[in-house]
């Protein structure tokens, strides 16, 4: 558990569990089943983030988004997302889908080829994007860049941040099972 809000005077924080140093993927099947927390300033995600920095920092060496969601149940939202960013500029192509029951447990996962990313929610597939559609001529001239390299997963539920804005404060505790 992160501690940085509860140091800064705040009464809930952000947490996550990642692999990094401990089981480093290129290509595969990731799958998680989660159930999700919702509500203003939530983002709750599984995703990748590159072992090492082989094409530079963020966003060039690349992330994998297999799922996140942002303000969940806020005005009836009930979208995931799934995401690839790269390039420099800061380029992200992806898929979106929405889940029936925001209150129940989902399997989301991502299959990751040298060629392709396939993104499915429950068993059934919503989005897949190919090599020719990530491809930056930024990567050394490598066409499975950024890629091709080995990755680490995480799960986290954030709350707060840029993409979600500052949370209500209410209906605490949050959390990503």
């Amino acid at each position: 558990r992160a501690a940085a809000g509860l140091e800064q005077g705040r009464s809930y924080t952000s947490g996550r569990v990642q692999s990094a140093g401990k089981a480093d993927f290129t290509y595969g099947k990731f799958e998680a089943r989660i159930k999700l927390a919702g509500g203003q300033g939530s983002w709750p995600a599984f995703w990748m983030l590159p072992t090492q920095r082989s094409y530079g920092d963020w966003p060039l060496s690349g992330e994998i988004d297999i799922m996140e969601a942002v303000n969940l149940g806020v005005d009836n939202n009930n979208a995931v997302l799934g995401t690839l960013h790269f390039g420099s500029p800061h380029q992200y192509i992806g898929g979106e889908t929405t889940i029936a029951d925001i209150n129940a447990f989902h399997t989301f996962a991502v299959e990751w080829y040298r060629d392709e990313m396939r993104w499915s929610l429950n068993g059934s597939q919503y989005a897949s994007k190919t090599q020719n559609q990530w491809f930056s001529s930024g990567a050394a001239g490598d066409v499975n860049a950024p890629f091709d390299r080995d990755f680490h997963m995480i799960l986290n539920l954030a709350i707060g941040g840029g993409l979600p804005g500052q949370s209500d404060g209410e209906n605490f505790p949050r959390q990503m099972e």
